[in-house]
């Protein structure tokens, strides 16, 4: 399996078990320090920043997810769930 797809089921199976766990700080804490030691591949850093936001919009800080939400269509426009998850996250807001 190349890096970035074990990267990437990585990514997903943290989002899902912090998600059904209730552990959305434990996931926050590991996206931000992905993202902070820069070793995120290119091909992954849309998946990390968005389950960032998601994680955010799940503990309630909804500024916060709206803050890496505004970001994530900027680097991706065209991405559907970049703009859909800003959307969640303004009309949450």
């Amino acid at each position: 399996m190349p890096l970035y797809e074990g990267f990437n089921r990585l990514t997903e199976l943290t989002y899902r078990f912090r998600r059904l766990d209730g552990k959305w700080s434990e996931a926050i804490e590991s996206y931000e320090a992905a993202i902070a030691t820069g070793a995120v591949p290119a091909a992954q850093q849309l998946a990390v920043a968005t389950n960032l936001g998601l994680s955010l919009h799940g503990l309630g800080r909804l500024d916060e997810a709206l803050a890496m939400f505004d970001r994530v269509p900027k680097a991706y426009p065209a991405n559907a769930d970049a703009h859909h998850n800003r959307g969640v996250a303004l009309h949450k807001a």
